[in-house]
C-alpha cells in the first residue's frame, strides 16, 4: 500500500467487468484493497478476480474466499445501482 493509505481509508477506483462490458466507479472505506481491480466472469467463481495494477495483485492473494465472494456481490450491486 502506498505511505499513507490505510484500509479504510476512501479511495476512487474503478472495476471493469468484461462480461457486463461496463466499467464501475466507486468510493468504498476498503478502497486500499480494492484499488485497480478489475473482476471478469466472476460470477461463476470469485477465484477468477483479477488485479489490474500490479502495485496491488498480492493483496488478492491474501482474500479469503469468501472475502472475494463479498466482493463480487458488492460489485454486482453497484453495477446494477449505476
Amino acid at each position: 500500500m502506498p505511505a499513507g493509505d490505510t484500509v479504510a481509508s476512501p479511495r476512487l477506483f474503478e472495476l471493469a467487468g468484461r462480461r457486463l462490458g461496463v466499467v464501475v466507479k466507486a468510493d468504498l472505506p476498503e478502497a486500499a484493497y480494492w484499488a485497480s481491480l478489475s473482476y471478469l466472469n466472476t460470477r461463476d467463481d470469485p477465484e477468477n478476480l483479477k488485479i489490474v495494477d500490479p502495485y496491488y495483485r498480492s493483496v488478492l492473494n491474501k482474500l479469503t474466499y469468501e472475502q472475494k465472494l463479498q466482493l463480487v456481490e458488492r460489485l454486482e450491486r453497484q453495477v446494477r445501482q449505476d
